[in-house]
Parts: structure tokens; C-alpha cells; sequence
């Protein structure tokens, strides 16, 4: 694979397209202040992309804090529930700027587990960022919760499914982190219930702080939510050593 590395330090917006090992495209946006703080390699969730609006909202709040951010979409074959291919993306995009320091990773929703996973298994990474996680449990809402059962039927039938299930639990181990953690849940989260985030955290061994979030929804909706986790998020960044 042939990533052309990026040498400027001036501030710049810029789209990005690298080529994943799959030779398919991961498009993104760099926000970059400069290369000497760390970069914040920003997930999203499930059927979602780097355009939505908690996600985008809360990347440009951090870029005018004064730190650099590449939101990204998955390439084709990381799409829905691949998560192998995920984490893969995850790792080549962690190659694609070497050129940082520090890189961070910042997981929404779903977003957690192939954050989670990617962080086990590259030592580039230097701290992670939970927002409403989902860790792989069935403390789940209503609707959300049908699609998680639906998934764990197919497992039974279709290998692309069972093959991402043994994958999730062969590789999912976040007793294996040793960065810093950031673990941020809405205490009324209707969606993905706040016990994942609490489960996540006692498992993760490295220095760890769990933010919870009094009012918010999972979505973030409202604009005091997209302003309370980012700055929560700033403040662990310029923080955490």
C-alpha cells in the first residue's frame, strides 16, 4: 500500500483519500492545526457516517480548541457489520499519518468497538475516547435491541456474521489497554444504556476516567450536549499526562 505522507504545519480543511489494504478508499476530512499535538482519529456509528451531526458538530468544536481531527468514512467492505475490516481501515488510516506524535482515537456509539480493538493492536495509539459506547452487550434499547438480536440469529446461519462474532470475541479485550482512556456516557441514554460504558470501564486496565453526561441523549440533539462533551474531551486532552 502507498500512502503519500502530508509535511505541512500550516493550519488547513482539507479532504483526504488513502488507498486501505484492500486498495478501496476511506475518504475523510483533516482539520489539522499542526503535527506537533496529537491527532484525534474520529469514528462514527452504525449506519451512520463521519456527517453526522453530534459527530461533525463536535470535531469542529475541537479543531477551534486548538486540536487536529480526521473524521472519516469506512471503505466499502468495512461497511455495517464488518467489523475485521474496520479495525483494518482503523490501523491503515493510524499508518497513513505517521507523521504525528500521538494519535487518539475518538469512538461513537458502535464506533467503540473497532476503536477498542485498533487500539489493542497498534502501539501508535496514545489514548481513546468513548461517546456513548456500544460494547458488543444486549443492555441495549427497545429498537436497537432488535437489530442486535437479529444479529446474533444470523450468527447462527451465515458465516459473514459468525465470522465477525468469533472475531469480536477473539479480539475484543479491553483489559488490554494500557492508554489513556476517556470514557463518556449520557446517564439517560435510551438507545445504548450507560451500563455498557460502565461494564467497559472496569475491564480497561490503563488510567482511566468515566465522564457521565446528566442530561443528555444518545444522539447528543441538543447543542449543550455537543458542548459539554467537547469540552470534556479538551480538557482530558490537555490533561492526561
Amino acid at each position: 500500500m502507498s500512502h503519500n505522507k502530508r509535511k505541512s504545519t500550516n493550519i488547513m480543511i482539507k479532504k483526504i483519500e488513502l488507498n486501505n489494504t484492500k486498495n478501496e478508499k476511506i475518504k475523510g476530512v483533516l482539520k489539522e492545526k499542526n503535527t506537533s499535538g496529537p491527532l484525534l482519529i474520529v469514528g462514527h456509528g452504525f449506519n451512520s457516517s463521519k456527517e453526522h451531526p453530534a459527530t461533525d458538530e463536535i470535531t469542529d468544536k475541537l479543531y477551534k480548541m486548538g486540536h487536529s481531527t480526521f473524521s472519516f468514512d469506512f471503505s466499502k467492505s468495512a461497511q455495517a457489520f464488518s467489523l475485521r475490516e474496520q479495525v483494518s481501515d482503523i490501523l491503515d488510516i493510524i499508518n497513513y499519518f505517521s507523521n504525528y506524535k500521538e494519535t487518539i482515537l475518538l469512538a461513537p456509539s458502535i464506533g467503540a468497538l473497532s476503536m477498542v480493538i485498533a487500539t489493542t493492536q497498534s502501539e501508535r495509539v496514545k489514548g481513546i475516547v468513548t461517546v456513548n459506547g456500544f460494547f458488543g452487550t444486549a443492555q441495549l434499547g427497545k429498537e436497537i435491541l432488535k437489530t442486535y438480536l437479529l444479529f446474533r440469529l444470523l450468527v447462527l446461519f451465515k458465516r459473514e456474521y459468525k465470522d465477525t462474532w468469533n472475531y469480536f470475541n477473539k479480539n475484543y479485550k479491553p483489559e488490554k489497554i494500557r492508554c489513556n482512556t476517556l470514557i463518556i456516557h449520557a446517564k439517560h441514554d435510551e438507545v445504548v444504556f450507560i451500563s455498557q460504558s460502565q461494564g467497559f470501564y472496569k475491564k480497561v486496565k490503563g488510567k482511566k476516567e468515566l465522564y457521565i453526561l446528566e442530561n443528555a441523549d444518545h444522539h447528543l440533539t441538543r447543542e449543550e450536549y455537543k458542548q459539554e462533551t467537547a469540552e470534556e474531551i479538551d480538557k482530558w486532552l490537555m490533561n492526561r499526562n
